[in-house]
């Protein structure tokens, strides 16, 4: 499907929501990016930007300005589109470069750079026929030099690379064929691939071979996408030009030549811009909170609120390690039955969504809806505790300033657990300190808003679970091995069975995460904005962002 046809998708999209509302989206996670900081981000100044980094004031009294602010209520950390394991940086990467295929995150797939592909019969060798006449922002010519480029250094760099750990354990090695033909080798077949390959955004071979890792150090993020990338502010703005030379602009061609992306980490400042102008475009995590949308009463005339029902979940995740109070199955049980989820959705988060029985809920793939979530019992809980191994010591449950409402739901888990015998306090700290603490395992709980990837739970199963990525030290032989089939069972009854059975093993072992809310997404737009992918996973993507004067009423 080329743009052209997704924004009328998506259009017909926005005006469906619009008539039922009345009112005119890892493994990514939300809680943060790589703890590997950008150094010395440019400071040079942008065209229409002031040195505060302030949003360029919209001077044409005609129409709107042909810059966009898209407000994200999250910081970039750094550039590298390989090692991004938060939203900013899959927006920066999806706006300026591509990959070879195009995913809806839902499991469907269709050609970008690459025109065509196939599999044998077995899954195990793909082969990708790929575009022509392409051409990267640096002028270099598109070609399988640049996909061979991309994955031998996804290869090389196998256990350091976000990419590299997420996607890529299971391929031996990619080949060219001849210059429009890029063939890849698994050791076993690969029901993974399309996701993986519809992640890994193509790099430009000789700017890589002249710049190596200082490609994106120096801010050289070259790619094939309608939008070239120009700089990153830290903490400010990430700015980008309209490719006036984009290689698909007959089927997509935005409205906008300019598109900043503002990271407004508080939700104040970010909808008092909304409300004076300065942004046109609210995005958060999560969705804007229930409680704050009355500020934008009055504004109908001008702002959409786009009410989406999400797969997205907020979680607790437990340290499950030997020396931990949760490697007690009984003490993981007893918080279980202690949370009162129906009080927090709907007392804290304004009860737009529901109470999730397991991470693997009713957007994905495999997901049975016969399986009983834990309900609210404080008794059965203080029952199960005080059988339990638990000897009273302090616990401390993290969360960061990027989830939504985090202070308030960790209050309210932390009281529901001290209610039954727990002994909790909570710490609200940063999203790349949060990040930094759970690659070490040093937490006993963490708070934190999940995307799941694709509709297919497979890549958070392999990510959080096979891998250990957020180092729980749960481990389960069982559903260990029903993982490892998933990741090559091509035939697809067998393997959504598969996830059915690791969604009761989580639950019967209530480890090592615990569903606490799986949230509707709610995001304020200008009247004529669109083009945004708002997926059910949580995740945007702007790349297809224009303008239709026959929305603005």
């Amino acid at each position: 499907m080329k743009a052209k046809k997704r924004i009328s998708i998506l259009l017909a999209f926005v005006l469906a929501i619009m008539a039922l509302t009345g009112c005119g989206s890892s493994g990514n996670d939300s809680d943060g990016a790589s703890p590997t900081s950008q150094s010395n981000p440019s400071t040079v100044q942008p065209a229409g930007s002031d040195a505060s980094g302030k949003p360029p004031e919209q001077t044409n009294i005609s129409g709107p300005s042909k810059i966009i602010n898209i407000a994200l209520n999250e910081n970039l950390v750094q550039l590298d589109p390989h090692d991004q394991s938060n939203l900013p940086g899959y927006i920066v990467w999806t706006t300026c470069m591509e990959a070879l295929i195009l995913d809806d995150r839902m499991g469907n797939y269709e050609p970008l750079l690459a025109e065509s592909w196939e599999h044998d019969s077995e899954g195990l060798v793909w082969t990708f026929k790929l575009r022509k006449g392409i051409k990267f922002h640096n002028g270099e010519d598109f070609n399988a030099a640049d996909v061979q480029c991309t994955f031998d250094r996804l290869l090389s760099r196998r256990n350091e690379l976000q990419s590299s750990i997420e996607h890529w354990t299971l391929l031996e090695k990619c080949e060219t064929i001849d210059d429009y033909t890029v063939q890849f080798t698994f050791s076993e077949p690969n029901s993974m691939a399309l996701i993986a390959f519809s992640c890994t955004p193509i790099i430009p071979d000789e700017a890589y071979a002249e710049h190596g890792d200082d490609l994106f150090h120096k801010q050289l993020m070259y790619g094939t996408g309608p939008w070239i990338f120009q700089e990153w502010q830290d903490g400010q703005f990430t700015h980008f030009i309209k490719n006036e030379e984009y290689w698909d602009k007959a089927n997509y061609d935005s409205y906008y030549d300019e598109l900043y992306i503002r990271h407004l980490t508080e939700l104040s400042t970010a909808i008092a811009a909304h409300l004076a102008g300065d942004i046109q475009v609210n995005l958060k995590t999560g969705g804007i909170d229930e409680d704050l949308l009355s500020l934008y009463e009055g504004t109908e005339s001008r702002i959409n609120m786009i009410n989406v029902e999400s797969g997205m979940y907020n979680y607790i995740g437990f340290q499950c390690s030997e020396d931990s109070v949760f490697h007690d199955i009984d003490v993981r049980r007893a918080f279980e039955y202690c949370v009162d989820r129906e009080a927090i959705l709907n007392e804290i988060l304004g009860g737009a969504g529901k109470v999730p029985v397991s991470i693997i809920n009713d957007t994905c793939v495999g997901y049975d809806a016969s399986m009983p979530p834990y309900t609210y019992d404080p008794e059965q809980a203080k029952e199960l505790l005080a059988n339990s191994s638990y000897d009273g010591r302090k616990l401390t449950i993290v969360s960061n300033t990027s989830t939504k409402k985090a202070e308030e739901t960790l209050l309210a888990i932390s009281e529901n657990m001290n209610a039954v015998g727990f002994n909790t306090d909570i710490l609200i700290t940063e999203p790349s300190t949060m990040l930094d603490m759970r690659r070490s395992g040093n937490y006993d709980l963490f708070y934190v808003g999940n995307m799941h990837n694709g509709g297919d739970p497979c890549q958070v199963l392999n990510l959080r679970i096979l891998n250990d990525a957020h180092k729980s030290h749960y481990v389960n032989d069982e559903l260990n091995a029903l993982i490892e089939k998933i990741k090559v069972e091509m035939d697809t009854t067998k393997r959504n069975d598969y996830i059915k059975q690791c969604q009761w093993i989580m639950r019967e072992e209530a480890a090592p995460h615990s569903a606490i809310v799986q949230m509707n997404l709610i995001e304020p737009f200008d009247h004529g904005v669109t083009g945004i992918d708002l997926f059910r996973d949580g995740n945007f993507r702007i790349k297809y962002v224009t303008y239709d004067p026959a929305l603005v009423p």
